[in-house]
């Protein structure tokens, strides 16, 4: 199989090479599929077994969210606010992880 690589990618794969992290282009790419597989694997488990009343409230919380852009109540995507929005996550993982400790 002939595969057409994008330049950010030849890119990418240089530098982990380069860095040591693989040792060479097909483990390169051997350890991204691994990854993305995992990633996949992982978000399947989540949403595995979710009960109809969750998928709906997903669903009435999509809408809600669209009509709100819609009428242009939408927040900016800015950089200080994805920052926020990792600390946050970052913060209640912590939480979490000492109330379970």
């Amino acid at each position: 199989m002939d595969v057409e690589l994008s330049d950010w990618a030849r890119a990418r794969i240089a530098e982990l090479v380069a860095s040591g992290r693989a040792s060479c282009a097909r483990e390169a790419i051997d350890v991204a599929f691994a990854a993305w597989d995992a990633r996949e694997r992982e978000t399947e488990a989540l949403l595995d077994g979710q009960s109809d009343e969750w998928w709906a409230e997903l669903n009435r919380s999509l809408e809600v969210a669209c009509a709100e852009l819609d009428e242009g109540k939408g927040i900016p995507l800015t950089p200080e606010l994805i920052e926020g929005i990792k600390r946050r996550g970052r913060e209640r993982l912590l939480a979490k992880s000492h109330r379970s400790a």
